[in-house]
């Protein structure tokens, strides 16, 4: 995921923060601590739990932040939808 990030950023040459978890849990920990992120950019496949739990974590914290799956399991696109994520890339 972080190299994908990157290659759009340097062709694009454009700039942002962005924030790296290992699991799904780092990731719920933070926004247990009340941080907040613009953007979601989750696999589906993660130590833990998936990246749908993730983002039904997600959406407990915020509703409305996009949330994009990357990922190589087309099995769980349409559960996706439940978790309103705007995007599911195979």
């Amino acid at each position: 995921m972080v190299q994908l990030i990157n290659l759009y950023r340097t062709s694009r040459n454009f700039s942002c923060e962005y924030a790296a978890f290992s699991n799904g849990f780092e990731l719920v920990s933070t926004l247990e601590k009340g941080k907040r992120f613009d953007i979601y950019c989750l696999d589906i496949i993660m130590p833990g739990f998936t990246g749908i739990d993730v983002a039904k974590e997600i959406r407990g914290f915020d509703k409305t932040a996009p949330i994009l799956f990357f990922t190589s399991s087309p099995e769980f696109a349409l559960e996706s939808y439940s978790v309103k994520a705007i995007n599911y890339v195979l």
